[in-house]
């Protein structure tokens, strides 16, 4: 029989591992040090260039530079851990519902 909430069964699995995570982007962030991730032009990547009449506008960033990440810290932690983040607020909101009952 499976579980019947896997992510919260994984999110709880895996505590102590992301705790440490978390404790390691803390100290990263203490001493200003970002995530950030090369620019690659073509698959895709660039196809949201258009100015602010519509026209395209040839992408300005660079592929020999860092860019920012822009995905959030949980984000990241759940992709890591295999966690789907939109199944488990589901799951969650499913176990309250379950109590308010």
């Amino acid at each position: 029989m499976s579980e019947p909430n896997p992510n919260c069964a994984k999110l709880l699995e895996v505590a102590a591992q992301r705790d440490t995570l978390e404790a390691f982007l803390d100290f990263l962030d203490a001493r200003s040090i970002r995530l950030g991730a090369y620019h690659e032009h073509g698959a895709g990547a660039c196809e949201s260039n258009l100015s602010w009449d519509g026209r395209y506008v040839e992408c300005a960033k660079s592929e020999d530079r860092l860019y920012p990440v822009s995905f959030t810290r949980d984000a990241l932690l759940y992709e890591f851990f295999g966690i789907d983040a939109v199944a488990l607020e589901a799951e969650r909101r499913a176990l309250l519902d379950g109590l308010r009952r």
